[in-house]
């Protein structure tokens, strides 16, 4: 019964935007946390450092909300690139880490601020045409 509910719900919001949240975490040190952390990563073709928050009772962390697939991102911790021991990594030569999202999360904003982009464009369209 509760696979047919699940297959259910899933038909009804069949073509809304479906997203997976993405827990980073860079650990405390024993030496001492580092003063700036980052990540930058595949999520968006690796064009800009995300800015870590310090976690309560040490080390940094950052949820990150995105569509689902696998991922790869290096930390920046105090300028030097770094990936985590706790992480998978890749296999190839500059090894990065690997993080998956899921499709758990429903985004029904994301579908409603697409079609906005739509219908302005569709109205910048039509005004230039006249």
């Amino acid at each position: 019964a509760q696979r047919e509910a699940f297959a259910k719900a899933r038909r009804m919001n069949e073509g809304l935007p479906r997203l997976g949240p993405v827990a980073l975490q860079w650990p405390p040190q024993e030496r001492g946390d580092p003063t700036d952390v980052r990540v930058r990563g595949s999520w968006d073709g690796w064009a800009r450092d995300l800015a870590m928050e310090p976690a309560p009772g040490g080390g940094w962390r950052l949820l990150l909300v995105l569509p689902p697939g696998r991922y790869e991102f290096k930390f920046i911790v105090d300028g030097e690139w770094t990936t985590s021991d706790d992480l998978e990594k890749t296999d190839c030569a500059n090894k990065n880490n690997v993080v998956t999202a899921n499709d758990m999360a429903l985004a029904p904003f994301a579908a409603a601020a697409i079609q906005d982009a739509a219908d302005q464009c569709t109205a910048l369209a039509l005004a230039g045409s006249g």
